[in-house]
């Protein structure tokens, strides 16, 4: 871990050549990642690549708070990354049920990897369960059945802002609970 250290050192300092050699590094593992919890199909190329360009654009926008207080740079990207793709599925109405058939199957290298993923998508789901019953009712007709807020709002004869505030609760805890 000295070489990633060295080069996160570096990047705090502005070296374009340091980022380019950890983007390089960490590229891959940052694609598998965000593949295994939102689904790495062919499908979801696109929003895979651009939840990891967002990702590598956070990292260089913050190089310098990154060089001076992250020690363990490939958990503080693991953990980011894991955080950017729940956000991406907060805010696009995928179906958690529908996470587990959607991860592609991982070479032998990457059987932690794999692990981890199967392991955040059952402290989601536990997580779901976790949440008040109008909350969870909220979340599922959201993000399972994907209705909008005004559909919601008319099926539990709730304001829709009521709705919004719901599922932001909802998505709060169970971020909460998972991290």
């Amino acid at each position: 871990m000295g070489e990633i250290s060295s080069l996160v050192r570096e990047m705090g300092k502005g070296s374009v050549d340091a980022f380019d050699r950890l983007y390089l590094i960490f590229r891959p593992k940052v694609d598998k990642v965000v593949g295994s919890i939102i689904g790495g199909g062919v499908s979801n190329y696109n929003m895979v690549n651009d939840i990891a360009q967002n990702i590598f654009l956070k990292v260089w926008k913050n190089r310098a708070q990154i060089a001076s207080t992250v020690r363990d740079f490939d958990a503080y990207l693991f953990k980011m990354t894991k955080n950017e793709a729940l956000l991406f599925l907060s805010r696009y109405r995928m179906p958690f049920d529908d996470l587990h058939d959607n991860i592609p199957a991982l070479s032998p290298d990457d059987i932690q990897l794999s692990v981890e993923a199967r392991d955040l998508q059952k402290r989601v789901a536990a997580a779901v369960k976790l949440l008040p019953p109008q909350q969870q009712r909220v979340f599922e007709l959201s993000r399972i059945n994907q209705l909008s807020y005004i559909e919601i709002a008319q099926a539990l004869d709730i304001s829709p802002k009521t709705v919004e505030n719901h599922l932001s609760r909802a998505l709060k805890d169970i971020k909460k609970t998972i991290s």
